[in-house]
């Protein structure tokens, strides 16, 4: 083995630890998104709408409270998830403070990533429990409370993948 050849092996060497080690050294980042939207007509998202990201695997359960979102207080009716990585938890609520009042209803992706269909919060109670709700989410919670869903969700709680 030349001198040159020598060389370009350690820097090769040097750049590939580099990369290993700074890729480690990242900062948490968002994981998906969940998408909502208070209409559905024509194929196409309407109303109210608002986007939340899922959060970084690890970083602990997140509560939104839609009220300080776009979508507002008891409007949204509709959503879909974009690139949420398995096995993210979402429970949807019509309570204002996360707290379980009234409905709660849990889905779970359990596709990773998972990017599915829009879909109504009234679907999710209408199917039975553990079973898919769309391609890549399965029911995973229901309080069982038979209030009224449409136009009534106030909070969500994601619950990101653990490392």
């Amino acid at each position: 083995m030349n001198a040159k050849t020598f060389c370009l092996q350690g820097l090769l060497g040097r750049l590939l630890l580099t990369m290993a080690v700074g890729s480690l050294a990242l900062p948490a980042m968002a994981a998906g998104t969940i998408v909502m939207a208070e209409k559905f007509e024509n194929g196409l998202p309407g109303g109210n709408q608002c986007s939340v990201p899922v959060p970084a695997v690890g970083s602990g359960v997140t509560s939104i409270k839609l009220g300080s979102t776009s979508c507002k207080n008891d409007q949204v009716r509709y959503f879909r998830f974009v690139d949420v990585p398995s096995p993210t938890m979402v429970v949807f609520a019509n309570d204002g403070e996360c707290g379980g009042g009234s409905w709660r209803l849990g889905v779970r992706a359990y596709k990773h990533p998972t990017t599915s269909e829009w879909k109504t919060l009234q679907e999710i109670r209408d199917t039975e429990m553990n079973k898919p709700v769309a391609v890549g989410i399965e029911k995973v919670d229901d309080n069982g409370k038979t209030d009224q869903i449409p136009g009534k969700l106030s909070c969500m709680e994601i619950y990101p993948p653990s490392p």
